[in-house]
């Protein structure tokens, strides 16, 4: 196994970091998803459903970014091509995504990137 590149480690980082944060939003979602279901308005219920499906979504999405980032770290030739896909998606999510997508894509498209994969 060749030695993995700086721009790829630090990439594998920003999407482990990216879970963490996914983590969080997935507890957030949870907890809004009690709180909702358990108040006596009965508007609350289907918010509530929608709540847990957004923290279904946020626990799939840490699920997603920990495995690319272990396959970024590995030099697994589908998690550059995953990275690429994800780092596209976020970068509509400005201003964090966009910077964190940005850095990702401008060290995916490096030579020494494209050497480390093939």
């Amino acid at each position: 196994m060749s030695e993995t590149p700086q721009g790829v480690k630090i990439s594998a980082y920003l999407f482990f970091a990216t879970a963490v944060l996914n983590l969080l939003g997935f507890c957030g979602a949870l907890g809004a998803a009690g709180m909702l279901a358990t108040s006596p308005d009965s508007d609350a219920a289907a918010f509530a459903g929608l709540a847990a499906i957004g923290a279904c979504l946020a626990l799939l999405f840490v699920l997603l970014y920990a495995a690319v980032g272990y396959g970024l770290l590995q030099l697994k030739s589908w998690a550059r091509i995953a990275a690429i896909v994800l780092a596209i998606l976020v970068l509509c999510n400005f201003p964090l995504g966009t910077i964190i997508g940005g850095v990702v894509l401008y060290f995916m498209f490096q030579e020494e990137a494209k050497q480390a994969f093939s």
